[in-house]
């Protein structure tokens, strides 16, 4: 039996805690984490515990059941191991129920005021406003429709040559149009 430097280093830390839990680190994945857990009960290097250690001692509401035998102290005993769990589930950093305010100046209302002018835009315009790349300024414009938001198509201008379709230097010009 072999172990890996990841395993190791788990097993080191869990050995330094004073409750012996296991500690992964933040990015390791989920599925390299379930295969080594997989592979220590396999080799016996570790033994399930009840509880989650996420949630403290999960077998506080066993214990408090089992501790007492009236039944009002039962209870009691019952309703703090509760409220202990609870406090873990609760989000930390709980939001305000306040509605959230619509946000200005945004590089989306850059581009609805670009569209609204009576002369229209390019594509090259918008990009000169916001810094997106030409097919993200493409998706807005396609997007726009399932908002309700209808772009037309004022004027294709495309430059004199052989091969005009598609020539270097030809655009489109956008406007707003009517609710689609």
């Amino acid at each position: 039996m072999s172990l890996s430097p990841t395993a190791m280093i788990v097993l080191t830390r869990a050995a330094e805690r004073p409750d012996h839990r296991l500690e992964f680190h933040r990015k390791l994945p989920t599925a390299a984490r379930h295969k080594m857990i997989d592979a220590m009960l396999r080799d016996g290097l570790i033994v399930e515990t009840l509880g989650d250690y996420r949630l403290g001692d999960g077998a506080t509401l066993i214990a408090a059941w089992d501790s007492s035998t009236d039944g009002e102290s039962r209870v009691a005993a019952i309703a703090t191991a509760v409220d202990a769990l609870r406090s873990h589930l609760a989000p930390h950093g709980s939001r305000t129920t306040t509605p959230r305010l619509p946000r200005h100046c945004t590089k989306q209302e850059a581009v609805l005021a670009l569209l609204t002018q009576p002369n229209g835009t390019t594509i090259a315009q918008i990009i000169g406003i916001t810094g997106w790349a030409p097919h993200t300024v493409r998706g807005f414009l396609a997007g726009s429709k399932k908002k309700g938001i209808k772009v037309e198509a004022l004027e294709k201008v495309r430059q004199v040559g052989p091969n005009t379709v598609g020539a270097k230097g030809s655009y489109t010009i956008y406007r707003l149009g009517s609710a689609a």
